[in-house]
Order: C-alpha cells, then structure tokens, then sequence
C-alpha cells in the first residue's frame, strides 16, 4: 500500500469515525429525549383531556338536575321541544365532542345532536359498534363510568373517541337521566403531534448537517492527506531513485540538492544519504586505484618470476660459460 493511501486511510479513520460516533450518540440522545418528551407530554394532554370530558359531563349534569328541580311539572315533550333546555342538555365538548341525554336502563336517546337518534335506544348500535356498547353497557344501572371505544368514521376509518357517562341527580318521572359526553381523544394531543413533527424536522436537519460534517471533514481530510503524501512521497521517491542510481554507478550530487534543502528529517535523511553516496564513491575509487596498484605489484612479480625461471635453466648457464669463455679468449 503507497504511503499516500495510508495517509488518506489513517486521517478518514482518525476524522470521521470520531464525528461519525459522536454525531450518532448525538442524534440518538436527541431521538430518545424528543421520544419520551413526546410520550409523556401525549400522555399528561390524554389525562388532561379525559378530565376535561369528565368535568363537562359532571358540569352538564348539574346544569341539568338544576333545570329540573326548577321545571318539576315538565314533560318529556316539553323537556324536548325546550330550547333552553336542549342548550343545556346538548354542549358541545372539545372541538368535535357533544354531550347527550338518555335514560339509564333502557338506554333511550333523549337529547342527541343527530335527530335521527333520539327516542331510540343505544343497544341498536351494539352490532356495529361493540368497544363503545361495551363502554356505554355498565352506565344503564345509573352509574358513572368511562373508558375509550373506536368510532367508525364516514370514509371507513376508525378513530378513538373517550366517554364519560354520569347520572343526573335529580330523577324524572322515577327515570334517571344519564348525561354523556365524548369526543375525539386526539383532538388534546394534536399539539403534540406538531411539536413531534418539529422534532422530526430538527432532528433531520441535524443529520443532514452532520453529513454535510462528515463530507467537509473527508474532504479536508483527503486534501491534508494528499498534502502531506505529496511532501512526504515526493522526497521518498527521490531517495529510492537516487539509490538505485548509487547501485548502478549512476549517483550523481544534483539528483538530491532540493531534498537536502529541506528543514525536517526527510531533509536530514536525504543529506546522510548525500554523505553517504559521496562516502561510497570515494572508497570506490580508492578500490580501484588499490587494484590499480596491485595490478602493477602483480605484473612485476610475475616479471621477476620469469627472469629467475629463465636465469635458472641448464641452458642458460651453458651460454654464462660460453661467454665467460670469449671474455677470456678476448683478453689473451
């Protein structure tokens, strides 16, 4: 692997992983307090708003046992057809809920905002609707109960709806009257579900700004490592081509001049190997003038070695003698 793929390697692993970790605890922690800020804030609002329904139903039916003990000669029709008193009877609960009249143990409709309901008993919709006839059931002995059931909507969907189903004190006709009052539960988290959704919207803008991080951060990363691979490489490069020239003979002390400028250790490194290659160029060539020498020591041995081979033959003293002979010849 080159030396500038370790470098790009080591400062992403070094960068990002880091960012990468913090980032994801940081998203995670995020996620974790906005889940349970959202949980417990849907479940305070839920409470809130089962004791809104609760309180209403409660409130209509003092409005109501008032309206009787004031009216004790009324009738049914009268109590019907009373504008002042279906006012009371009929309120409006939340955004969408309503309150209604019927009479405990039969389960008759008195007072409903649909008009098609009234005079008709609850327990036709005990089919239909079995989570709210099992909520609604209990309150025909005259009691108060409450509880959630799910409520079919016109395009087949189904929401969930709370219900509080109280009596009226004061009896009419040796009838109790039961008020309910109901409404869609969602309609007191829908604040929430805003705030969840800006949650969301932050948290994605987090993520998003983190890998934007991340992407500053690898580029940044990648600049500085090609930046100093190219310092580095360049200068390491240079030392190996320069040492393969040495191998070769070829070494000569411009090939590193720019390297040995330099004011870190590649630079220190580069002038021992400078020192160096000069070191083994001189002993080089004190080599060769040695072998020169010994070359010259060897040609003259072997020339005194002929002499003593020739001077020391049979042959050789023969012509001594026959010389020595002519001298004396000569001189007489």
């Amino acid at each position: 692997m080159k030396i500038s793929t370790r470098l790009i390697l080591s400062f992403l692993l070094v960068s990002l992983l880091p960012l990468a970790a913090v980032g994801y605890a940081g998203l995670q922690a995020m996620k974790q307090i906005g889940n349970l800020s959202i949980e417990e804030s849907t479940t305070a609002l839920k409470h809130l708003g089962e004791e809104t329904i609760r309180q209403k139903a409660q409130d209509v039916s003092r409005q109501v046992t008032i309206y009787l003990q004031a009216h004790p000669q009324a009738t049914l029709k009268e109590l019907q057809t009373s504008e002042s008193f279906q006012d009371i009877a009929v309120q409006k609960v939340g955004g969408t809920g309503y309150t209604v009249l019927y009479e405990a143990g039969t389960g008759l409709v008195r007072l409903h905002p649909n008009a098609k309901l009234i005079d008709h008993p609850m327990s036709e919709l005990a089919e239909k609707l079995p989570s709210f006839w099992a909520v609604f059931e209990p309150s025909l002995a005259g009691v108060e109960t409450f509880g959630y059931y799910d409520w079919l909507e016109p395009d087949k969907s189904i929401r969930q709806k709370y219900m509080v189903m109280t009596p009226v004190a004061e009896p009419f006709q040796n009838v109790t009257f039961m008020i309910a009052a109901t409404t869609y539960i969602d309609e007191f988290s829908r604040p929430i579900q805003a705030t969840d959704a800006k949650i969301t919207a932050i948290a994605r803008q987090t993520q998003t700004q983190l890998i934007m991080a991340l992407v500053a951060v690898a580029g940044m990363a990648i600049g500085i490592a090609l930046g100093l691979a190219r310092g580095i490489g360049r200068p390491l490069l240079q030392l190996t081509s320069a040492a393969e020239m040495l191998e070769r003979g070829e070494y000569h002390a411009g090939l590193l001049l720019p390297e040995t400028r330099r004011r870190d250790d590649l630079g220190h490194l580069a002038r021992s190997f400078h020192r160096m290659a000069q070191e083994v160029a001189a002993r080089e060539t004190r080599l060769k003038r040695q072998v020169e020498e010994l070359y010259i020591e060897i040609d003259e041995v072997k020339k005194a070695h002929q002499v003593t081979e020739i001077t020391e033959t049979e042959y050789f003293h023969q012509l001594q003698q026959k010389v020595a002979q002519l001298r004396s010849r000569t001189k007489q």
